[in-house]
């Protein structure tokens, strides 16, 4: 859904990776109803190929934000998914703003400065330009 609302706000390209491959099959059938065009990934985010991107979108557990941060190459990460008392610290990034409603939290994370220029580019030759194959929608 996060990828959807992402392309119809005008955002691309736009890549939807998850690791239930119900719920991708699920996405493919909702970008089609909603016609928008994405890519497709099944991956582990804490272990599978991950896009690169300028943003990522993150609907995930408290435990899943805090080691997802040092595997993305992005500049800005938004998450949500835990209680408005949980105070998630994705490695490599700094908070920038928060939200909350009826319990439940979402933040607006940004690279910090200092680790924007030299760990992504690490990451990036540590990959050697390889980014992860979207499925197709069928």
């Amino acid at each position: 859904m996060l990828a959807i609302a992402a392309a119809r706000l005008g955002f691309g390209p736009v890549a939807a990776v998850d690791v239930d491959p119900v719920s991708l099959e699920a996405a493919k059938e909702n970008a089609v109803r909603n016609g928008v065009e994405l890519e497709f990934g099944l991956a582990d985010a804490l272990s599978g190929l991950l896009p690169g991107a300028a943003v990522a979108v993150a609907n995930v557990s408290l435990d899943v934000v805090g080691a997802l941060g040092a595997r993305l190459d992005v500049c800005r990460l938004v998450t949500s998914g835990y209680r408005d008392v949980d105070e998630p610290a994705p490695q490599g990034f700094e908070l920038r703003e928060r939200r909350t409603l009826e319990g439940w939290a979402g933040d607006l994370f940004e690279r910090s400065e200092k680790l924007q220029r030299n760990e992504v580019r690490g990451r990036r030759d540590a990959l050697g330009g390889t980014r992860m194959r979207p499925q197709s929608p069928r």
